[in-house]
C-alpha cells in the first residue's frame, strides 16, 4: 500500500473517531463541569467533523443540524458562540502550516504517531 492510500485511510479512520469522541463528550460534558482549552476553530472544526459524519443526534434521534451541534457543544463547554459558525469551520479547515494546522490533521498525528487513545481529550479540562 502507498503513502498516499495510507495517509488517506488514516484521516478517514480519524475523522470518524474524532466524531465518535466528540459524540460521546457532548452526552457527558452537561454535567461533567467539563471546559474546553482549545481554541473556537478547533471546537468548531470538530463540530463539523462530526456533522459530517453524522454522529450526534437530538433527543428524538434526529441527526443534529451543524447549528445545533455548535450551539450544544460551545454551551456545555464553556465557550462563546461563533456569529458565523459556517465560516468559522470554513477558515479552521483550511488553516495551513505548522502553527495554523486543521485540528483533524494534529488529532492524526496524536493517533497514529503518538499513540494516543482519545485525542480529543486533550483539550478537555474537568473541574472539580
Amino acid at each position: 500500500m502507498n503513502t498516499q492510500t495510507m495517509k488517506t485511510l488514516q484521516l478517514r479512520e480519524a475523522k470518524a473517531r474524532l466524531a465518535e469522541e466528540f459524540g460521546n463528550l457532548l452526552k457527558q460534558a452537561p454535567e461533567s463541569n467539563a471546559r474546553w482549552e482549545g481554541t473556537v476553530a478547533d471546537l468548531v472544526e470538530a463540530a463539523h467533523i462530526a456533522y459530517m459524519q453524522g454522529a450526534v443526534y437530538d433527543a428524538q434521534g434526529r441527526l443534529c443540524t451543524f447549528t445545533q451541534i455548535v450551539s450544544r457543544a460551545c454551551s456545555a463547554l464553556r465557550m462563546p458562540v461563533p456569529k458565523n459558525p459556517r465560516r468559522t469551520a470554513y477558515q479552521a479547515c483550511r488553516r495551513k502550516g505548522i502553527r495554523q494546522e486543521p485540528l483533524i490533521a494534529r488529532y492524526c498525528r496524536m493517533m497514529y504517531e503518538m499513540e494516543m487513545e482519545r485525542p480529543l481529550l486533550a483539550a478537555i479540562i474537568k473541574k472539580q
